[in-house]
């Protein structure tokens, strides 16, 4: 079961429909997560948006990850003209899925991707991710988690909010350690 939290995990899901997908089902699945991290909000959305397409350099989820540039990504996604980074692939035990930005706001610090590639079970996925600054050198990281299991796979989606909530957990401990750990090289310096 190890295996399918790991592919869950790269699946990470907004409730928030944008105009080129406004046509979907609602989702069967809905997860949120957050934390908060020793670290500045600015230094955490570095990590996140600005290196979005090096997640696997701090989530032990992510086995291999490469940025992807403007075009080298699915044409039925559009990625949002302000991202730094486009879309991402991923690697992880079970697959390969590409991950395009479709809504980018740098002021508010909030994205969300969908996934693509994603298994036959699974008609969509996105992330919804926000990075918020709640106090000197503290910030708030939430996943906001939907994705929509295709007829009578919805029937999964009890036991894969389960699984999904321990594995993101995990990933957004991974990137508490990362941050923090980079904070601190930032402050010596």
């Amino acid at each position: 079961m190890k295996t399918v939290s790991l592919l869950f995990a790269g699946l990470v899901t907004a409730t928030v429909a944008l105009g080129q997908n406004s046509t979907r089902k609602p989702a069967n699945l809905h997860l949120h997560v957050e934390t908060e991290i020793n670290a500045t909000a600015e230094q955490v959305w570095e990590i996140l948006a600005h290196r979005f397409g090096e997640i696997s350099e701090w989530s032990h989820v992510v086995d291999a990850s490469r940025p992807l540039k403007w075009g080298d990504y699915p044409t039925e996604y559009i990625a949002h003209p302000d991202a730094p980074v486009p879309a991402r692939e991923t690697t992880s035990a079970l697959a390969t899925l590409v991950e395009v930005l479709i809504y980018y706001n740098e002021a508010k610090r909030e994205f969300i991707f969908d996934g693509v590639g994603l298994p036959g079970i699974i008609t969509y996925s996105q992330n919804h991710t926000q990075v918020a600054e709640v106090g000197p050198g503290i910030s708030r990281v939430s996943f906001d988690i939907a994705l929509h299991f295709k007829g009578p796979f919805a029937i999964l989606s009890p036991l894969m909010k389960k699984r999904m909530s321990k594995t993101m957990a995990g990933v957004l401990e991974d990137l508490k350690v990362y941050a923090e750990a980079e904070e601190q090289i930032v402050a010596k310096q």
